[in-house]
């Protein structure tokens, strides 16, 4: 996110610079891992990135969301009876469904384009993302209007990731995010939906 940068590069006096965006979270890890970024300002944690990512405290928590391409509510949630739930390769939410609900039967699809196309053609019901990602990639695949049908229960806990061959840049990201206030970070995630 820009205004992460745009913080940073203020109370740090290092510019902090965009780089081309990946489409999916692996592969900006891989970016950091292959030193081709050097942070990443919001993913999460995931255990076997260790080798090359360490990553700051939790600075936001965001729900996993039921998307959909009609104006509806699931009552049940992700235990809806017929829900044919989708997931994005490589979000953790797989993992989560796995260990705390068993009984959904989700299919995991590579893109968030595949998704939406088998949304609108009616091969599945209903998409597990963040509405910030799923409204992103909603626009790059045409869609103008997909809808909030409930919260999976799921949270993705946000941090920094950076290289961990850089422990000095570990301690300044996370000097640096401890003097933002919470509430500055929660516009920041708040305008990036609206």
């Amino acid at each position: 996110m820009s205004e992460y940068a745009k913080e940073f590069s203020k109370q740090t006096g290092s510019e902090f610079v965009g780089v081309v965006s990946a489409s999916m979270w692996d592969d900006v890890a891989e970016m950091i891992r292959d030193d081709k970024a050097d942070v990443m300002f919001s993913i999460i944690f995931v255990p076997e990135r260790l080798e090359y990512v360490n990553y700051t405290s939790t600075h936001y928590t965001i729900d996993a969301k039921i998307i959909t391409l009609d104006d509806r509510q699931l009552d049940s949630g992700i235990n809806e009876p017929g829900l044919k739930l989708l997931t994005i390769e490589g979000y953790d939410i797989a993992t989560w469904l796995d260990e705390n609900h068993p009984d959904v039967d989700y299919l995991v699809v590579d893109n968030f384009a595949d998704a939406y196309t088998m949304l609108d053609t009616g091969e599945a019901d209903a998409l597990a993302a963040t509405w910030p990602v799923a409204s992103y990639h909603a626009l790059q695949s045409g869609i103008t209007m997909i809808y909030d049908a409930g919260t999976t229960g799921y949270e993705y806990e946000l941090k920094i990731g950076y290289s961990n061959d850089n422990p000095i840049l570990g301690s300044i990201l996370q000097k640096t995010l401890d003097n933002i206030p919470a509430s500055q970070i929660a516009k920041w995630y708040e305008d990036a939906v609206n």
